[in-house]
């Protein structure tokens, strides 16, 4: 059992990411049966609340930082069900990318310290979903650097159709600099108005532009 890793994100926010990170964790232990971890790599921690909530935990009891001052990501597991696990993030998580410039001098490295730390959990999981802010830095960074898969979550209005073209390009900037491994498998439209001529029309462009990766 070595999990398959997906990032869900988008370089513009408010557009469904998290539903869909927590969502698709969910399908995938409660109702797929399999084994699932949810990292949340958002100090907003929005994936945190939404999970901790649903499972009755008023208090996040631990977060991604005792893993990484452990420098076990273990150390950071709350356990939700038989199948779904959670790293819940917090604020001080905004501190990941000082320590990230301070401890690794070469650029390289910088990208791949979170993928180094959640390596060793992949034979423990079958899936495992990251959360990320929308915005190019560190954190997506390196949830790109460590993930096989990516799946972008899409409001169909233009702003968010231009967050996809950013994410995807910078991507392939991603894949052609650091020589990672990683591929847009869904693009998923979100809040579609069923009779609304403007969100069809931006539907059709993404279509025209990314083909078979938009959903149905």
């Amino acid at each position: 059992m070595t999990a398959k890793t997906f990032t869900v994100g988008n370089f513009k926010g408010g557009v469904g990411k998290t539903k869909i990170a927590t969502m698709l964790a969910y399908d995938n232990a409660e109702v797929r049966g399999q084994k699932t971890l949810l990292v949340d790599l958002d100090p907003q921690a929005n994936a945190s609340d939404v999970l901790g909530k649903s499972f009755g935990i008023d208090e996040i009891p631990v977060t991604i930082m005792d893993g990484i001052n452990a420098g076990d990501m273990r150390a950071g597991i709350i356990k939700l069900s038989d199948n779904l696990d959670l790293i819940a993030c917090t604020t001080k998580f905004s501190t990941f990318e000082k320590y990230v410039i301070q401890g690794f001098p070469d650029e390289a490295d910088q990208v791949t310290v979170f993928k180094n730390l959640l390596d060793p959990l992949k034979d423990d999981y079958q899936a495992i979903f990251l959360d990320v802010p929308p915005t190019i830095s560190v954190f997506s960074d390196n949830a790109m650097a460590a993930s096989d898969y990516s799946i972008i979550a899409f409001q169909t209005v233009d702003e968010s159709l231009q967050g996809v073209k950013k994410y995807v390009s910078y991507q392939n900037f991603m894949v052609d600099h650091y020589g990672i491994s990683l591929q847009v498998i869904d693009i998923i439209p979100c809040m579609l108005t069923s009779d609304d001529k403007l969100d069809h029309d931006v539907l059709a462009e993404a279509r025209k532009e990314f083909g078979d990766a938009v959903s149905s």
